[in-house]
């Protein structure tokens, strides 16, 4: 089922977003209901990925120090510095004032890549992937390949919680990227694939205090990229993306529910292509942000609202110039996106609280990104 993107006649706050943002003409089919059962997908990953929680490091360093809680109106991040090198920053966007969280900066590096981060659901901490951290262990492996670290809102304590990854026989590569918490926060969720000739990318988990080595998250076993592990902070349910099918299966973003049974298929990727950044759902569980170029090549920020099961321009890209990304505040009436526009980024803020709603820039430097709430 095709459904066009529409102004809904529901909540304010996502009538005020689409009466921003003009529907285009191109269109963002809707998904076309439950799958199949889950619970079938981690045999593939035997094969393919099924090395992705051995042990075979140190993981669980560090931890222990209080942190401060970020504001509701602080989001953090990523600031690009040099072409493999990115600043975790904090902004606090009622006064826009903004703070470094952390450089990445080691002894024998001026810095690391960032690869997707998260904050936790109390705010008290930030999850990032990247090849921040590596020990030798890490670099016998003949892979560079990405770390899941957690770290206080100030940078300190930092925290490593995935181990050594080997891979198969046959792995060439490994990628690690965009972790999110679970909805306690007890859980941090993230990719990880192997490319043995082919990718096969698949959720894995692992406690968000270092106490355990990662689980495999069971997932849809006709496709063979199952990423952006994302949850409904309210109902728990999870959110993946599923690409490369077989057999003719669509993908697009699943809806696996947090009581069991198969997942529901909310968004089909079909004529459309779904961003790999992962989507971002309103602290009410109302509906979730997600980005995706259309057949006219214009890639603009959509939200999914649960409802009316519709969707909704946020904010339109135009030719040349793309949505990246976008968060959503606690109060779900404002929005910080990223916009590329030639080789620069930079953000922008929607805030639906004034009449008639504005939407002004938060950095001008050409290289800030990636915000999360």
């Amino acid at each position: 089922m095709t459904t066009r993107i529409t102004m809904l006649a529901a909540a304010s706050f996502f009538l005020a977003l689409a009466a921003c943002s003009p529907s285009p003409d191109s269109e963002v089919p809707a998904g076309g209901g439950a799958g199949g059962e889950a619970g079938t997908g981690g045999n593939q990953a035997g094969a393919g990925g099924g090395n992705g929680g051995e042990a075979g490091g140190p993981a669980g360093t560090g931890g222990g120090a209080t942190s401060q809680a970020l504001s509701p109106t602080t989001f953090v991040f990523q600031r690009k510095v040099a072409a493999d090198q990115d600043h975790i920053v904090a902004m606090d966007y009622a006064t826009r004032q903004e703070r470094v969280i952390a450089t990445l900066a080691q002894p024998n590096a001026a810095g690391w890549n960032v690869d997707g981060m998260a904050v936790s659901p109390d705010r008290t901490h930030v999850v990032f992937a990247s090849l921040y951290g590596p020990t030798q262990q890490d670099s016998m492996t003949g892979m560079a390949t990405n770390r899941i670290w957690r770290m206080n809102t100030d940078g300190s304590d930092m925290l490593r919680l995935t181990p050594v990854f080997a891979g198969g026989e046959a792995t060439t590569q490994i990628d690690v990227r965009n972790p999110s918490f679970s909805p306690d926060g007890q859980s941090v969720y993230y990719e990880y694939g192997e490319y043995t000739g082919s990718w096969y990318v698949a959720p894995w988990w692992v406690a968000a205090d270092g106490s355990a080595v990662p689980s495999l998250v069971q997932s849809e076993p006709d496709c063979t990229i199952n990423s952006n592990p994302t949850f409904n902070p309210v109902t728990g349910d999870l959110l993946l993306k599923h690409t490369v099918c077989l057999g003719g299966t669509h993908g697009g973003y699943f809806l696996y529910p947090k009581g069991g049974g198969g997942p529901v298929h909310l968004v089909d990727d079909q004529g459309i292509d779904l961003s790999p950044t992962p989507p971002v759902f309103s602290a009410d569980g109302g509906g979730f942000l997600f980005v995706a170029r259309t057949s006219d090549q214009i890639q603009s920020l959509y939200l999914y609202v649960f409802d009316t099961q519709q969707i909704v321009t946020v904010v339109a890209g135009a030719a040349g110039v793309d949505v990246v990304d976008g968060a959503l505040s606690s109060d779900v009436q404002h929005v910080v996106y990223c916009v590329k526009q030639g080789g620069t980024t930079d953000l922008w803020m929607l805030d639906v609280t004034v009449d008639p709603p504005s939407n002004v820039p938060l950095t001008s430097d050409g290289a800030s990104c990636d915000p999360v709430f």
